[in-house]
């Protein structure tokens, strides 16, 4: 357990509920935050030697102001930075066609720990004790984690929403526990976290590859994260394991019987108590092999590949028949003008019937 952590402080701000009412307050403020830097963006884009705090996409197009001198940390040591150059705007736009082309498809729960940032994974298993559900509408779960040690907050926000769970809803048949696993537990998702880390290092990268939740990033993190590397901070990281757990996989099987024998859409609301006992038992388990976070980032370059192979060879196969129709089509135009012309030389009296026959019979072989 981390030094300086106080699990009975993290209970008694669990009991005091509110989960809606705080994450409302701090999105709110994380809006005005993001207005104020778009309106002195606005406000000095006339002004020569104007340092806007983050570059848009048009910027990173080639249209950016290198009178601004911007600062950059890309290429360089902790904590240095230098100006910006023509030369990192084509780095960021290569950058940015890299991620949006790795999560085209979405990202799954394994994806979203085997791509993060070792030393993200290693602070989560540090710090993060415990995730925990707290509210649901359909497939969109908040959860809760613990704050770190010195963290001006208690616990940290986390919203996922499960890309195939109106799929597996509204199916008239039932939902297996397999579907429940691979479609749910280990299937695709869209995140957000109210943390700093998040905001400033990975909810650019998110937007590009469309598995943010929430407020859409257009701002390039050209000081936190140039080279646009992980995905998740520790907190999300939490979040993603509790949810491949068994733990979770029974939490989504009962939110997926409810929502097939109740309302549908409703809200589901946790117990307070139920809630501090579930998260009492996790953090009693923290530093077990159970509660490790482990990315697999192999096994997932390896699915990767092999879905790219079986792209290139549905694409070889698809090229292939439409190559078959088309001859197939000159043959049949070529077939159809030898018969119109032998037509026209049998009724010219060229040809008698019985040569003609022939010659028909010899179009099918």
């Amino acid at each position: 357990m981390p030094s300086n952590f106080d699990p009975d402080k993290f209970r008694q701000e669990v009991l005091k509920g509110g989960f809606g009412k705080d994450l409302n307050q701090r999105t709110a403020e994380d809006r005005k935050q993001r207005k104020l830097a778009e309106e002195e963006r606005e406000s000095k884009a006339d002004k020569k030697g104007s340092k806007p705090t983050f570059l848009r996409p048009q910027d990173i197009s080639g249209d950016y102001d290198f009178k601004r001198a911007l600062q950059t940390t890309l290429g360089m040591p902790e904590g240095m930075t230098r100006t910006l150059t023509r030369a990192d705007l084509e780095a960021f736009k290569h950058n940015i066609d890299t991620i949006a082309k790795q999560y085209k498809g979405g990202i799954t729960v394994e994806q979203v720990i085997a791509f993060s940032r070792q030393d993200d994974i290693d602070r989560a298993n540090q710090q993060i004790l415990a995730a925990q559900p707290v509210r649901r509408k359909a497939g969109l779960v908040h959860f809760i984690t613990n704050a770190s040690a010195g963290s001006k907050s208690r616990y940290h926000h986390v919203n996922v929403e499960f890309q195939s769970f109106n799929e597996l809803s509204l199916q008239p048949k039932n939902v297996s526990q397999y579907a429940i696993k691979n479609k749910l537990s280990l299937g695709n998702v869209k995140f957000e976290c109210d943390c700093g880390k998040f905001k400033y290092w990975y909810r650019y990268i998110n937007t590009v590859g469309n598995t943010v939740l929430g407020r859409k990033e257009g701002g390039f993190p050209k000081y936190r994260n140039p080279n646009l590397t992980g995905i998740a901070c520790k907190h999300i990281l939490r979040v993603m394991h509790w949810i491949k757990s068994a733990h979770g996989q029974r939490y989504l099987t009962q939110a997926i019987q409810n929502e097939r024998t109740r309302q549908v859409g409703a809200r589901y609301k946790q117990e307070k108590q139920n809630i501090v006992e579930n998260i009492a038992q996790q953090i009693a388990k923290a530093g077990s092999k159970r509660s490790e976070i482990k990315p697999r980032l192999q096994h997932e370059l390896n699915k990767l590949e092999q879905k790219r192979k079986q792209r290139e060879q549905l694409q070889k196969r698809t090229l292939q028949r439409q190559k078959d129709l088309l001859e197939r089509s000159k043959n049949k135009q070529t077939k159809q003008q030898s018969l119109t012309r032998y037509k026209t030389l049998l009724n010219q009296g060229v040809i008698t019937d019985a040569e003609y026959q022939v010659l028909v019979q010899n179009l099918g072989k």
